[in-house]
């Protein structure tokens, strides 16, 4: 069963849905990184879903991405270490679905990040891995 939670728009190029499936905030991504902005759409992002799981009471997320653009090593060691200083009520585990292929492997050093700063992420190319990964049926 899913339970919407809010449609936001992050900027005029971005925006996203949070729903709940069983334990896991779900959450749709769709839009372009804009160059310069990159970083501040991934942080506000970040923080949006972090006041949705200490609302609901979630420590798992699994995010959908239909974002175009790419993301440099900086910009991805910088939003891996944010996430990393996030509080959450239990360890917080991520299933990053990435459907746009350039960005996806830019993630895949994000995902070498996070093991690095010991929180549990994920980065998947198809929605079907990160649901079964992170306990949701397809």
């Amino acid at each position: 069963m899913k339970t919407l939670l809010v449609s936001s728009q992050l900027s005029s190029n971005r925006s996203c849905t949070f729903t709940v499936e069983e334990d896991v905030l779900v959450v749709q991504s769709i839009g372009h990184r804009r160059p310069g902005m990159v970083l501040q759409q991934a942080l506000n992002f970040y923080d949006q879903i972090h006041r949705n799981c200490l609302e609901k009471g979630l420590h798992k997320v699994l995010i959908i991405s239909e974002v175009t653009g790419r993301l440099t090593e900086h910009e991805s060691e910088q939003i891996v270490n944010y996430i990393s200083r996030l509080e959450f009520p239990e360890k917080f585990k991520v299933a990053l679905v990435d459907l746009n292929f350039s960005s996806y492997l830019d993630n895949l050093f994000a995902e070498q990040m996070s093991i690095k700063l010991d929180f549990t992420g994920r980065v998947f190319h198809h929605e079907e891995s990160g649901r079964e990964w992170i306990g949701l049926p397809f």
